[in-house]
């Protein structure tokens, strides 16, 4: 018998789609702790059922004013009291009932005295009138701008908590509602809430009140507006429900190529999810400067204008991963809520796995797997910072790829139509309901008489993944892989126990497989092999199944067969990675046979990235070809992993600069100004008219052209006039970070940056800091920052904030 051994490759991989049956076997159950007090339920002692806000603004000033009512229940035998959240809110008025009653404001919201304690299963109404000038939650965009160019718009973004800075009530998730919102604003905007529309009325004072009212119950937190100047374009899905599409009346030429796939993916969740959409109507509306990607508010979600796109900055960028998340929340996350943050990841792990799955079902299985392994990447770096497990507030980040992972993991392990079914159970008997990991485990159990409790509890109760240490050696008739499992045990973190798919390929093409657990310190997995038959190549989990890491230990020969003939497009990638370290000499003709042979951008870049540096004609040749690729993930990968762009092929290169996408565009006039200094003047001709989403190419080209001492004067004061209000927050950064490039600081550019740096949006201000502290440390504008600071009239509020950087 012979070892395999030399190369090694550490490759993470992911999950989908076998028999759960075939795998049955006892399980060891094991029980771990983790104190999780930010985890624990809230308690309250009445019942939210429904809400109606009456609500005004004067945008201008930054003010919101309200009268809210609701409808509620005692839940205790007598409660002589009610806390409601609402920090920095003025009362003026609060009643029971129609009688004034008493109330005392403390910092963090309001406790209402009862003169007479209430009982449970009656019902009264609490009314609040109020006013605030809310820091988070509700958030007035362009309104004080003085150039009068920026997007004027109202919007609201109430995860986790803050709704409650603008919307007193009770505002944890595990009470839902009906609610109901009046608003009256001006009538030359659009108003956009929960719900259905009821009506449209117009006022004799020039302003329209619009009424929104929602068919069940939701979580306070899910309770939105957007209002600015919209146009709606409306379509249907095929089950009847109403798309409305929402788009900036100034692009009108965005809205399909934004909302692209739309109806397609409504109509895929409706049926991979096997549970009816619940909300009757479906909106969606873009912002200026919002915190996150999107928002999934029930019926009504809210994203980033920067996901708004024309045909061309679609190359670039498109909403299509993000819109079928944030349309999947509308199952899990709106219809069922879970009870407190120790188990958000039954929001986002659901919403990115479906999402990937809309992947695979529109662009391929290559797609998909390649999503799986980017997943899989972040679950595995998140472990490095700590291993916290999935059910738990302190998660992290990691509830969206790991999460994701997991769930392909379930389904794998159970099977596809088992997966399906107790999926839809788990939803229909929780929906308008709160649920715990304990609900979705339990589906299992009530539908299928699964017991997964040894799933969970190594997966979602505990952190980390499975570390594997593999080998092999051949017998005369098998195949015996040795599978070690090298990942600290503690307390917390266990063994893992898997089924696992070992498959030995021969050199005439034919295979063997066999499927074992995968368990305990050490395993091993035997492959019969009765033929005798000469092993071309081993893999081990082929098409990356199980998040893992590994190692496994094969020869130059091994991974080149397996790069060149492994049918899953994962597997041929991984074995690429393996080659890295590899002398160019000995790889290259595999590496381009292999470029040749491939159609899937992941492998292709692999190649790219490995030959960058490689000063051969035949690798000039295969990026020339690549940067004329019909594909663009080819002249992507192929412009921005080129290390030299010889001057013998700079005409092929020159036609990036009239490239499809302003990405391209954008990497190959930096690179061609960088290489061939000489001829920038010709290169920033040719590209003059690029622009970019968030004007990246066009910063990009201002700051070459001033270096270049083009025009400096009016294209520095456009590149200046970027940094100011008047423009959306990514425009803003790449303009400071192009000044910070230049080393240019002027006092209009000072101003902007400090207004950036106290934004009450922290992708700003983050960004602004770190070019405020690069300037601070530099001789020529450390008194020029300080005077400024100095000299201006902060708030406490705001002189802690710049004092971390001006001292």
């Amino acid at each position: 018998m012979r070892k395999r051994n030399i190369l090694a490759i550490v490759a993470t991989l992911t999950v989908f789609n076998l028999s759960f049956i075939s795998f049955t076997k006892a399980q060891t159950q094991y029980s771990s702790f983790l104190a999780d007090p930010s985890g624990a339920l809230r308690e309250h002692n009445v019942d939210m059922e429904d809400m109606l806000l009456d609500i005004h603004f004067k945008p201008e000033k930054g003010l919101v004013e309200g009268k809210v009512t609701y409808t509620f229940t005692p839940i205790r035998s007598k409660i002589d009291s009610l806390y409601l959240d609402g920090p920095e809110i003025n009362f003026k008025q609060v009643t029971l009932d129609g009688n004034d009653v008493k109330y005392k404001k403390t910092d963090a919201g309001i406790t209402i005295y009862f003169s007479t304690p209430l009982i449970w299963d009656a019902k009264h109404k609490i009314m609040l009138d109020y006013e605030a000038h809310p820091k988070k939650g509700l958030y007035f965009i362009g309104w004080n701008d003085s150039t009068n160019r920026s997007r004027k718009e109202i919007w609201t973004q109430g995860e986790l908590t803050d709704n409650r800075y603008w919307l007193p009530g009770y505002d944890d998730p595990d009470d839902k509602l009906i609610t109901e919102v009046l608003v009256t604003f001006d009538s030359k905007y659009k108003v956009l809430s929960n719900g259905a529309k009821i009506s449209e009325k117009d006022n004799k004072d020039g302003t329209k009140t619009w009424h929104y009212k929602m068919p069940h119950p939701h979580a306070l937190y899910l309770v939105m507006l957007g209002i600015g100047n919209y146009d709606i374009f409306t379509t249907k899905a095929a089950s009847g429900v109403t798309i409305n599409e929402w788009y900036n009346a100034d692009v009108p030429e965005k809205r399909e190529p934004t909302y692209r796939y739309t109806d397609d993916i409504m109509n895929f969740l409706e049926k991979e999810i096997g549970v009816p959409y619940a909300w009757g109507s479906y909106s969606q509306i873009p912002v200026q400067d919002f915190l996150y990607g999107a928002m999934e508010n029930t019926s009504a979600t809210i994203f980033g204008d920067f996901f708004e796109v024309n045909n061309r900055e679609f190359l670039d960028r498109n909403y299509i991963g993000v819109n079928a998340h944030e349309m999947t929340h509308q199952w899990f996350g709106d219809l069922i809520t879970c009870r407190s943050g120790r188990n958000m990841w039954l929001h986002e792990s659901f919403a990115t796995y479906y999402a990937k799955l809309y992947s695979r079902h529109h662009f391929g299985e290559d797609n998909y797997r390649w999503n799986c392994r980017g997943e899989a990447n972040a679950a595995l770096a998140a472990s490095k910072t700590d291993q916290n497990p999935l059910e738990y507030s302190g998660a992290g980040g990691r509830i969206y790829p790991k999460g994701s992972c997991v769930l392909g993991m379930l389904r794998y392990v159970v099977g596809d139509e088992e997966y399906h079914k107790a999926v839809a159970a788990y939803l229909e008997k929780h929906k308008f309901d709160n649920v715990e990991a304990y609900d979705f485990r339990i589906a299992f159990h009530d539908v299928l008489g699964i017991n997964l409790d040894w799933f969970f509890d190594e997966w979602i109760e505990r952190g980390g993944e499975p570390h594997y240490d593999v080998s092999y050696e051949q017998g005369i008739k098998s195949t015996i892989l040795h599978i070690k499992q090298t990942q600290t045990i503690n307390d917390v973190l266990t063994y893992f126990k898997m089924p696992i798919v070992a498959e030995v390929h021969y050199t005439d093409g034919t295979v063997d497989s066999k499927k074992e657990w995968v368990e305990g310190a050490s395993s091993t997995i035997t492959v019969p092999n009765t033929g005798g038959k000469t092993i071309d190549f081993v893999l081990f989990d082929p098409n990356s199944e199980i998040l893992k890491s590994y190692v496994f230990h094969k020869g130059f020969e091994e991974w080149k067969a397996q790069a060149l003939r492994a049918p899953n497009m994962i597997d041929r990638y991984d074995a690429l990675v393996a080659l890295r370290d590899t002398d160019i000499n000995k790889k290259r003709d595999l590496l381009i046979s292999v470029y040749n042979k491939e159609t899937y951008q992941a492998t292709k870049t692999e190649i790219l990235s490995q030959l960058a540096k490689d000063d051969n004609t035949q690798t000039y040749s295969l990026f020339k070809k690549a940067i004329a690729d019909n594909d663009y993930d080819a002249r992507n990968a192929a412009i921005t992993n080129i290390n030299k762009i010889p001057a013998s092929d700079m005409a092929d290169y020159e036609k990036l600069l009239n490239d499809s996408s302003y990405h391209i565009e954008e990497v190959a006039l930096g690179k061609l100004c960088e290489e061939y200094p000489d001829k920038k003047a010709e290169f920033l001709d040719r590209a003059k008219d690029i622009q970019g989403i968030n004007l990246t190419g066009r910063i990009v080209w201002l700051r070459l052209s001033i270096e270049a001492d083009r025009n400096k004067t009016d294209n520095l004061n456009t590149l200046i006039d970027y940094t100011t209000p008047a423009f959306e927050f990514r425009t803003r950064i790449n303009a400071f970070q192009a000044l910070q490039a230049l080393n240019y600081l002027d006092n209009k550019t000072l101003r902007s940056l400090f207004d950036a740096s106290l934004s009450w949006n922290s992708r700003l201000a983050g960004p602004a800091n770190d070019v405020l502290t690069f300037y601070y440390k530099e001789d020529n504008y450390h008194k020029m920052i300080k005077d400024f600071y100095d000299n201006g009239n902060w708030t406490k509020e705001q002189k802690e904030t710049l004092g971390k950087v001006v001292k």
